[in-house]
């Protein structure tokens, strides 16, 4: 999910750019698709905070949304079926014994 979603929203943020020429012919076409600033606050102590850009706190915004979305449906699709197939599977091997 992370090189799927995260990663094609940091190229299309800027937040990552393509290091070699490989990657730039997967990702060449997304990068700075949608252009958010990305500048840096300043913190307390007069310096720069790297990581806190708009471009990066949007790309994790989404991400978590899209994540925590897949994860509930996952569970939902999964597990539910499962544990109704261990619990059968257990009333079938108590039974016998």
């Amino acid at each position: 999910m992370i090189g799927m979603v995260s990663e094609r929203l940091f190229y299309m943020t800027g937040v990552k750019s393509a290091p070699d020429k490989e990657q730039k012919a997967r990702f060449g076409h997304l990068y700075r698709a949608w252009p958010l600033p990305g500048g840096q606050p300043e913190d307390l102590g007069g310096g720069k905070t790297y990581g806190l850009e708009p471009n990066f706190l949007f790309c994790v915004g989404v991400s978590l949304v899209v994540f925590l979305y897949v994860a509930e449906v996952g569970t939902k699709m999964w597990d539910g079926p499962s544990v109704k197939v261990a619990k059968w599977v257990y009333q079938k091997l108590k039974s016998k014994t």
